[in-house]
């Protein structure tokens, strides 16, 4: 199994005489549940809060082999997180926000957990085989001709939750990804803003007003009809993330919905980036 040690040390992995088994799902979501718990009430770093509430972890006890009696528990106890290939690879090039969640998050998430009584020795990443080969839908930020830290910490995240959770888990972060491009893209062409926190419809028609992005004259009128259409969508994407996303607690929008808007706006941000001057 292709494995990355997250925290913790190689050694407990390496020695074939040890072996992991799953604890219950009940007793895992009470250390978690407490755990969160005591990294809020401690004013701990939201990184360390969003990487126990957003990563599929699962809890595993270490159980030694004694040649007279047998397999027996440790008392120890491993964080294994098992992904797809496409987010392990991230995990080891430490790109978007893996490099904090690694060396502040999980950290910080051992230790809160180890305080409830769960004894966390480490961590691990593995590729998860059986995971189903779908296209992830979030796109890549090298595809972008501009970004900023926020857009590529937000693709991570959303990369992370959609193919772990579903594309309803990824909702608030695409929101953070649009409004955050719009954002440096605004920026990087020296658009005046008329306050400091602009939404996403009043920085698309900032875009729009100094002629940020531009096309061919002939199709002003075709493409203004497909802007709009597509903008109505995307201006439903802040009322879908106040009411339908992980942005609070509420229910969630169902999967179909959820990959129709992530899709429609990933769109429009292709566009409009490839409509940006080089």
């Amino acid at each position: 199994m292709t494995r990355y040690v997250l925290s913790g040390t190689k050694k407990i992995l390496n020695d074939g005489s040890r072996e992991t088994l799953a604890i219950e799902a009940d007793v895992w979501e009470k250390y978690k549940r407490n755990a969160l718990r005591y990294l809020r009430a401690g004013n701990m770093s939201h990184q360390a809060i969003a990487t126990l509430e957003e990563l599929p972890f699962s809890c595993e006890e270490i159980w030694l082999e004694d040649q007279f009696e047998g397999p027996f528990p440790s008392g120890d106890q491993i964080l294994f997180l098992r992904v797809p290939v496409e987010v392990f690879v991230e995990i080891e090039r430490e790109s978007g926000n893996w490099n904090q969640r690694i060396a502040q998050g999980i950290p910080e998430v051992i230790h809160a957990l180890n305080r409830m009584g769960c004894k966390i020795i480490g961590a691990v990443a593995e590729i998860e085989l059986d995971a189903e080969n779908q296209p992830i839908e979030i796109l890549q930020s090298g595809e972008l001709k501009i970004t900023s830290a926020t857009v590529e910490h937000a693709l991570s995240q959303a990369r992370t939750l959609i193919v772990s959770h579903g594309a309803p888990a990824a909702l608030d972060r695409v929101h953070t990804v649009f409004h955050a491009y719009l954002k440096i893209a605004c920026q990087k062409a020296n658009v005046p803003m008329t306050n400091d926190r602009p939404g996403i419809e009043e920085l698309l028609g900032l875009l729009r007003k100094y002629e940020v992005f531009v096309f061919d004259a002939e199709l002003e009128e075709l493409v203004t009809k497909t802007l709009r259409g597509a903008q109505k969508v995307v201006d439903a994407l802040e009322t879908f993330r106040n009411e339908h996303s992980l942005a609070h607690p509420q229910n969630m929008l169902p999967q179909p919905e959820a990959l129709f808007v992530i899709n429609v706006t990933q769109a429009m941000l292709r566009y409009i980036d490839s409509r940006l001057p080089d």
